[in-house]
């Protein structure tokens, strides 16, 4: 059902609620000094059901609608927000923090808390809109009857390197007007459960959560939440450990989770949570090729080349990216020998089922990687222990090559090499609207697993050291 559709059922309930008839309503509306044309009962009735569009007159309705869910209904005024913004959500109207501030005059944005990463949608993104749409809808899991909201979750799950945190935060985006509280955000690879709780309960402004025990601290959070008002979005990414997951579930807010594997074992009673993400279809993955390959598009564009190497890696957009980035430095030739080459030989073992696309994604990597000069292996690697999934500034990257000698004398050889690695695939650089100038840099969570896994116990004790030694110095200056 679309979210349009929502909304005129929720119209509906709401006029019913009042006791308000369609001509009331219209007759309200028209006495509106602002509004100069003049509303009739037909018209209300028509966009009750879908004949016409009531997006031009949200604002009128509001204005009428307002006064008479607070004075009738008993709406307080977090409520009364909550409601309106959820308008705009269903109706996908611009302009909505524009609209709360001349409606709510203490309007204040809503809340983000927790340890976000700095995360840009990558070069190769392509939207799905219907599939965003089709998750949303999920998640808010309406009453079809009245299109009223009930707490929910959805867990996005699915092979590694198909896009799932991407999704994630491309949900809350979209899912912003419906989430007037705020969002909590917690990634389960960077901090336990407990270090996620005590971070909430800072930035929430709790007193001494360090000594209270994580249940109660959970319980402590949950309740600000709700005298907070409006309603709260809690994202978990990457979650492997659901007896971990369990301790950090709160009551309150909406949950979205990321995990893991196809058919994930959620916990009991959350098996409908469970959304797996399919791969791209062809028509996708020759999008994600062309925004890849840029201005080198039609250098190498070949629709067969291109549809066979989409086969090759089962849809992953990770790997399709970086197999493209493979065509762009080292051409078709060299790219499908090499990966048919090698899956011939991978072949030849016996596979457990199900295993196909992340074998694909390994393979991808290992061949990105021996196309990659090898004196860059080392600030690969250190990206991967330290900061796997995460945006890191320049000055750190610059740091990182010249504590491992990998820098030249010559300005500007580094910002060289990490292009080089940029057009890899492996990794990619961003610029983020409150750090204008500044570029950051960044290496998949799963490439990170993946190189790391190669490193030996000493060479990570060493990185360890060094990075403290970074970061100390970096303070000093500071």
């Amino acid at each position: 059902m679309p979210l349009s559709t929502l909304f005129r059922r929720r119209l509906a309930f709401l006029l019913e609620s009042l006791d308000l008839s369609h001509k009331e309503f219209a007759e309200k509306i028209s006495s509106h000094d602002a509004h100069k044309d003049h509303i009739t009962s037909s018209l209300v009735s028509h966009w009750l059901s879908g004949k016409r569009d009531p997006t031009p007159y949200i604002t009128q309705i509001s204005q009428v609608l307002r006064p008479a869910l607070k004075y009738q209904l008993h709406f307080s005024n977090g409520d009364l927000l909550q409601e309106i913004s959820d308008w705009y959500g269903l109706l996908a109207l611009p302009n909505l923090e524009k609209a709360l501030r001349a409606q709510f005059p203490a309007w204040q944005e809503p809340l983000r808390v927790g340890n976000f990463p700095r995360l840009q949608l990558p070069a190769y993104h392509v939207a799905r809109p219907e599939l965003t749409s089709a998750l949303i809808y999920k998640l808010l899991a309406p009453d079809p009857e009245n299109g009223l909201f009930h707490r929910n979750g959805l867990a996005l799950t699915g092979w590694p390197g198909v896009g799932k945190s991407i999704l994630a935060f491309e949900l809350m985006k979209k899912a912003h007007p419906f989430f007037s509280g705020g969002v909590l955000f917690g990634n389960l690879k960077r901090a336990s459960s407990h270090q996620i709780l005590l971070q909430w309960a800072h930035e929430l402004n709790l007193s001494k959560p360090e000594e209270q025990s994580p249940t109660n601290l959970a319980l402590a959070i949950n309740m600000k939440l709700i005298k907070t008002g409006g309603r709260w979005l809690c994202i978990l990414d990457a979650v492997s450990d659901f007896g971990e997951l369990n301790e950090i579930l709160l009551p309150h807010p909406w949950i979205l989770i990321t995990t893991h594997g196809t058919q994930p074992l959620l916990p009991h009673g959350l098996e409908d949570w469970a959304s797996p993400l399919p791969p791209f279809t062809q028509e996708e993955s020759i999008a994600v090729f062309q925004k890849r390959l840029g201005t080198q598009w039609e250098k190498y564009n070949d629709p067969q080349k291109v549809k066979k190497l989409h086969r090759l890696v089962e849809g992953l957009p990770l790997a399709f990216s970086i197999l493209a980035g493979l065509v762009h430095s080292r051409g078709w030739e060299y790219t499908l020998t090499r990966f048919q080459d090698e899956m011939r030989i991978i072949s030849t073992v016996k596979l457990s089922p199900g295993t196909q696309p992340e074998i694909s994604l390994q393979l991808t990597i290992d061949l990105a990687l021996a196309a990659v000069p090898s004196e860059l292996h080392h600030l690969l690697k250190a990206m991967s222990v330290f900061a796997p999934g995460m945006a890191i500034p320049s000055f750190l990257v610059e740091m990182f090559l010249k504590k491992f000698r990998e820098i030249e004398e010559k300005p500007g050889a580094w910002l060289a090499k990490l292009e080089t690695l940029r057009e890899s695939g492996l990794i990619e650089s961003f610029e983020v609207e409150d750090d204008p100038g500044l570029r950051y840099w960044r290496i998949h969570r799963i490439v990170a697993l993946y190189i790391s896994g190669q490193i030996l116990p000493e060479m990570v004790s060493l990185l360890h050291r060094q990075m403290k030694v970074l970061l100390s110095q970096h303070a000093l200056a500071a």
